[in-house]
């Protein structure tokens, strides 16, 4: 599964991944088990998206990641992660 999301997440489409894991691998995955496995991660980062949030934290640490993304063109997004340490 990581390879799929690895791939996905570099913008290639389901079927491109079915190819790409014909051709290299010779294994057989289908495009709705890519489809399968992508749109479960997508629920749960929903969920956490929308998990609440304490109200008061010790410390919070924030960065970025720039990553190549396909998004009409592709090119550097950045990522953003943020850390909050509780109380």
């Amino acid at each position: 599964m990581r390879w799929i999301l690895s791939l996905y997440a570099r913008g290639l489409t389901t079927g491109e991944i079915s190819d790409h894991f014909a051709d290299i691998y010779g294994a057989a995955v289908s495009k709705d088990t890519v489809s399968r496995s992508t749109d479960r991660v997508v629920e749960e980062m929903a969920a956490r998206h929308s998990r609440p949030l304490e109200r008061v934290y010790a410390a919070v640490f924030i960065d970025a990641l720039h990553v190549k993304i396909r998004d009409g063109q592709v090119g550097p997004r950045p990522i953003y992660a943020a850390i909050g340490v509780d109380l």
